[in-house]
């Protein structure tokens, strides 16, 4: 059995996808079927990080749903959805432990304004980078634009200097060199949503 902080819960429940055809094939109805009822979750949004990464293996999960209990496991099938309120949650895999049970779920249907479904399809990555002032949109960061909010950078050294990042906003950031070794050169990856 999962323990979820009381402020964490929420209700949700699993729903399958059923669809109905003609006699030609056709599909002529889609609804959804309850397979498992409602019961107890705890919904984690992944880390930056997580979302990086699976960005770049490809893999579609934005979140974790850590039901309360393990019953909804055994009725629960790749492709389902867990539905908390109104949003759907596509199950991409399923983890069991011995006690325990998590999903990895995917977000079809993201809310409106920055999310990771938003953020992944915007992802520029710029090289070879030296100490300096970069502004989106100029410079070696022209082909970047500007964004709405401050984008997540992730930063590679790709020589033996030493550098600290600073002033990361909307609009652009500054590369500090730390005045040790070989003057720094920095892969940074940028992922935000444009202006």
């Amino acid at each position: 059995m999962t323990y979820i902080q009381p402020h964490m819960i929420r209700q949700a429940d699993v729903l399958r996808l059923v669809v109905t055809r003609d006699g030609n094939g056709n599909v002529s109805d889609e609804s959804y079927t309850t397979v498992y009822g409602t019961h107890n979750v705890d919904l984690q949004p992944l880390t930056t990080r997580d979302l990086v990464a699976n960005d770049q293996l490809k893999f579609k999960v934005s979140h974790y749903i850590f039901p309360e209990t393990v019953a909804p496991f055994s009725f629960v099938s790749l492709g389902d959805r867990y539905r908390i309120g109104q949003k759907l949650y596509r199950i991409v895999k399923r983890h069991n432990h011995i006690d325990a049970c998590y999903f990895e779920v995917y977000d079809d249907a993201p809310e409106q304004g920055a999310s990771a479904a938003t953020v992944i399809q915007n992802a520029y990555v710029v090289e070879n980078l030296g100490p300096g002032s970069y502004t989106y949109g100029s410079g070696a960061l022209a082909a970047v634009p500007a964004f709405s909010a401050k984008p997540i950078l992730l930063d590679t050294l790709l020589n033996d200097g030493g550098y600290w990042i600073e002033n990361a906003t909307a609009s652009g950031f500054t590369i500090v060199d730390r005045g040790f070794g070989e003057s720094p050169l920095v892969a940074v990856y940028i992922k935000g949503t444009p202006a």
